[in-house]
């Protein structure tokens, strides 16, 4: 089976376990299955969650006079009769499994699931170029990038954060006197536990994570399959979820530019340093001259001043630049 028909299937399992558990009470049975369906693939967890927040956006928005008002029946679609027999749902009323479970996958679907929805539930979220400085709880300082999303779950056992979207520089409060508990970053299926220090973790989707140490070190995990490095000072790593953890080269230093309000460059080809300019402008940025996707860039540019950047790299490279209606194009 293929990874995206692996997924489709698991938001569907995951879109009918939602909606029995809305409409009727599991008895031990059901109960012990559902416990299987979670234990046996990390991602499990993470789709019924998805499903589950859709439906409470759904019952949110039940009392929206957009789902309420009667509409004629001559000129309701199927899909507006789904939508409305969802949003204005009773308990009592007959279920039809398919047709509820199958509207809801369509929705996770559409929206592309955790990936977009679940950045506008965090606890913090930056927008585009924002930069923005947090102090949790603990007193564990966390500087959350542009376009990044952050969850907060401490209890009594570790203090655990969850990196939804983008990128963020982590310095842990140390444990010390009478706090005991580890830090905990969890991203992308993966999990990086602090040891009194300062690192850097970017979510590149929902799979694939890189970790970088700037002090001391930390302990990288993964569940699937079951593996485990240690990062030092100036080590990094990316891990992905069932292929392992790899060791890598990168300078933590560099990745953490954006930190710096710059982003620097050494020998980059051109399309991945517009790429990068992307996370952190409005817009879209586009190259259309390919030859020139692959050119050289070193340099450092200020994350204020991006627009200047790229006419200045345009200029060196005698390409022309194109400004739309939110979109600049390079040719």
């Amino acid at each position: 089976m293929t990874p995206d028909a692996t997924a489709e299937r698991i938001r569907q399992q995951a879109a009918d376990w939602a909606v029995r558990q809305r409409m009727e009470r599991l008895d031990a049975q059901q109960m012990d299955a559902l416990e299987r369906w979670l234990d046996a693939d990390p991602a499990h967890g993470d789709a019924l969650a998805d499903a589950e927040m859709l439906w409470e956006m759904a019952e949110t928005l039940r009392a929206n006079p957009l789902f309420t008002t009667p509409v004629p029946v001559a000129r309701a679609t199927r899909v507006r009769r789904f939508l409305r027999g969802l949003f204005t749902w009773e308990p009592r009323m007959p279920v039809r499994w398919a047709g509820v479970a199958g509207l809801l996958l369509v929705v996770m679907l559409a929206a592309n699931s955790h990936d977009t929805l679940a950045p506008l539930m965090a606890d913090y979220r930056t927008g585009t170029g924002e930069v923005r400085t947090l102090t949790l709880a603990d007193g564990s300082q966390v500087l959350l990038g542009s376009r990044s999303a952050l969850d907060v779950d401490y209890d009594g056992h570790e203090r655990r954060v969850r990196l939804i979207q983008g990128e963020a520089l982590f310095s842990p409060a140390p444990r010390q006197g009478e706090e005991k508990r580890a830090f905990v970053v969890e991203a992308s299926g993966g999990r990086t536990q602090a040891v009194g220090t300062r690192f850097l973790v970017q979510r590149q989707d929902s799979d694939n994570a890189w970790v970088g140490v700037l002090q001391h070190s930390v302990n990288v995990s993964l569940q699937q399959p079951q593996s485990e490095l240690t990062l030092s000072e100036g080590q990094s790593a990316r891990y992905q979820r069932g292929q392992g953890i790899v060791a890598l080269n990168d300078d933590p230093t560099q990745r953490a530019d954006w930190a710096q309000g710059v982003l620097i460059f050494r020998n980059v080809p051109l399309d991945q340093v517009l790429q990068r300019f992307s996370d952190f402008r409005p817009g879209v940025l586009k190259l259309v001259a390919s030859e020139q996707a692959h050119t050289p860039v070193s340099g450092l540019f200020h994350l204020d001043n991006l627009d200047a950047a790229i006419r200045t790299l345009a200029a060196e490279r005698q390409l022309q630049v194109a400004q739309l209606a939110g979109v600049t194009v390079l040719y």
